[in-house]
């Protein structure tokens, strides 16, 4: 009974995240739930594959950013993919929405997806971006290696709040190193680390 009960729940969830695929792909315009199956060559080496994070998780991050007031200022996502992440922060009251990729054929889809939100796009490896100190919130969705995150983090602007979805124990021991504190668990599934 256990088991039926557990598979139920399992293929609820599946369809509840599926319908929130099609709805915001719909609702955005865009096409971004795509994958790529090679990782573009990045200085470290340590660049990941292209999976998009659900939007589930963006819903849930959201209500996160309204609840601690961290909707202003400028948001970055760091490995845009092709900026699913930016055209839904585009729309929730941030300055200024930007993206860093370094597959020039995602950083385009990106432009495509977000141009009508007036979001802006650098194909680049992230370990080279220079930040504007602007910044407040920066994205990251397993887009690369603790070796690029460790070069990236001294660089981040010391009021930015860090939300890495989907760290790995080397990234999460990075992100303690940054300021000396334990990142803030905000969701399990996936994990999602703050750092403020």
């Amino acid at each position: 009974m256990h088991a039926v009960k557990r598979v139920s729940k399992r293929a609820i969830g599946r369809a509840i995240k599926r319908g929130f695929e099609i709805y915001y792909e719909r609702t955005l315009g865009i096409s971004s739930g795509e994958r790529n199956l090679t990782a573009p060559a990045s200085r470290n080496a340590d660049a990941t594959v292209l999976q998009p994070v659900s939007y589930v998780c963006l819903r849930r991050l959201l209500k996160y950013l309204r609840a601690n007031t961290l909707i202003r200022g400028a948001f970055l996502d760091l490995g845009c993919g092709t900026g699913r992440v930016m055209a839904f922060m585009a729309r929730t009251g941030f300055d200024h929405v930007s993206g860093v990729e370094i597959d020039e054929k995602l950083a385009a889809a990106a432009r495509v997806n977000t141009r009508k939100y007036g979001c802006e796009v650098i194909c680049g490896d992230a370990s080279n971006y220079q930040f504007r100190g602007t910044e407040k919130v920066i994205f990251l969705f397993n887009p690369f290696g603790p070796a690029t995150l460790r070069e990236i983090l001294p660089r981040v602007p010391e009021e930015a709040a860090i939300i890495f979805v989907n760290p790995s124990a080397a990234h999460l021991t990075e992100l303690r190193n940054l300021r000396g504190r334990e990142p803030q668990v905000f969701d399990w599934n996936p994990t999602t680390a703050i750092v403020r």
